[in-house]
């Protein structure tokens, strides 16, 4: 094929595809890094729904702000979770073609381990590259996650069934808030702590640094800290036939959790 020939059928193809490799292009040529530094690249992969991942720790708490920014065309719609919990959707569709605008969006967390969850649900073009960034400030507790962190809990750590004796009237049942990691279970408030229908209160004092030591260790043996409470079963509101029961409480910085666990009541009826 001569050079002729190649250049009229490069030509046949950009007028049939139109605007699109015109605007791909100019957005190509417009994308430069913006002022946050650094910032991370990350490519989408172009099948849909796709994910990204960012995975962050802070040992204090901090008001996190998360940067996002579509590079190079802008055709993308993405979901945002933070530890499973809806926080945001960006829509990079907006704005004047070869503009590539950084959105913003500040959160509070207390210390502990995140899984920032990025979920691409519309891209009209194909494989779409982002960048990212995440600025750390002083807490202020002003931007909360709005909604509750689902933690696992082990009800009878290290039992299988979880056998409670709703008959027994001075029993105890102990119930493991697990480490994961996505979420430090000792950076639980043990004060706020309540488990079952009733929600019981911890039966042990905790304020004593020697008595919450001794209640954080590992109880699922996978070489991380949990977080281990009793609750007098009496207080629990735990029934004969109950099937399950949960746990609730806030973390040092304020954060809703809650989980569950199955039971089996004894007697069963």
């Amino acid at each position: 094929m001569t050079k002729k020939l190649i250049a009229i059928v490069l030509a046949v193809t950009m007028l049939v595809a139109g605007s699109a490799i015109a605007l791909a292009q100019e957005e190509i040529d417009t994308c430069e890094p913006s002022n946050l530094n650094p910032e991370i690249y990350f490519d989408f992969g172009g099948v849909l729904p796709a994910y990204h991942y960012v995975y962050y720790s802070t040992p204090d708490p901090v008001d996190l702000t998360l940067g996002l920014r579509d590079c190079c065309i802008r055709d993308d719609v993405v979901e945002v979770r933070i530890n499973g919990c809806y926080v945001w959707t960006i829509d990079s569709r907006n704005g004047d073609p070869g503009t590539h605008v950084q959105q913003l969006e500040t959160f509070s967390l207390p210390a502990g381990t995140y899984t920032i969850e990025l979920k691409n649900t519309i891209s009209s073009v194909g494989p779409s590259g982002w960048y990212y960034e995440l600025l750390e400030a002083d807490y202020t507790g002003l931007y909360p996650i709005p909604c509750q962190i689902e933690v696992d809990i082990d009800i009878k750590p290290m039992s299988d069934p979880n056998s409670i004796n709703v008959m027994k009237k001075k029993g105890v049942t102990p119930v493991a808030i697990l480490t994961t990691l996505s979420f430090d279970a000792t950076t639980v408030d043990w004060t706020t702590v309540r488990f079952g229908p009733d929600a019981a209160a911890p039966a042990h004092d905790l304020s004593d640094p020697l008595a919450l030591a001794d209640h954080q260790h590992d109880v699922d043996l996978d070489g991380d800290v949990d977080f281990v409470f009793h609750f007098q079963t009496q207080d629990t509101g735990i029934t004969a036939g109950d099937t399950s029961a949960c746990l609730t409480g806030l973390t040092l910085g304020g954060m809703p959790i809650s989980g569950c666990d199955s039971v089996r009541t004894v007697p069963a009826h």
